[in-house]
């Protein structure tokens, strides 16, 4: 029996109150993802052109849904990078093993409102300290980026790991 994701129970209201608490705005698109499934782990291998990982990144893990915890992993999450905030990047997943938050380019905001996709190294963001992390002028030597949008992340990600399961069966 193959495993499947059950429905999210999470509403707008729960979304808006971490939106509220950190004083930030999450992509339209990952508000719908947030809604939308409970998982427990949720991890994308990610692409890779002449060798290497697009953004150096080999694989990016989303913070776990699961109708237990809710949202208090993705809160942990936010509250773990919150200097980054100030800067305007929104930590929402990890990079490789704890590698260094993946997160939304709020500046860069499209008009649709979704963001690109960066990382950051967390020996970097360790190096330039808490107070040099809240400014994008401190942080730009360091930002990895990885896709132009949440939406080409999850269009990527998502169609490789379904060619995958097919090759599979």
């Amino acid at each position: 029996m193959k495993w499947k994701p059950l429905d999210s129970t999470i509403g707008e209201d729960e979304i808006r109150a971490v939106e509220s608490e950190y004083s930030i705005q999450f992509p339209p698109l990952f508000k719908a993802f947030l809604m939308s499934y409970h998982y427990v782990s949720l991890q994308f291998d990610n692409v890779e052109v002449d060798g290497e990982y697009i953004g150096d990144c080999r694989f990016i893990e989303l913070p776990s849904l699961s109708s237990e915890e809710r949202l208090q992993p993705l809160d942990f999450l936010i509250n773990a990078w919150e200097p980054l905030l100030s800067a305007g990047y929104v930590p929402f997943a990890e990079c490789e093993d704890s590698q260094g938050p993946v997160c939304f380019d709020t500046m860069r905001r499209q008009e649709d409102g979704d963001c690109p996709v960066v990382w950051f190294l967390h020996d970097h963001l360790h190096e330039l300290g808490e107070e040099m992390s809240r400014n994008r002028d401190y942080l730009a030597p360091c930002v990895r980026p990885i896709f132009g949008s949440f939406k080409e992340m999850m269009t990527v990600l998502c169609s490789r790991e379904a060619a995958a399961e097919d090759t599979e069966e």
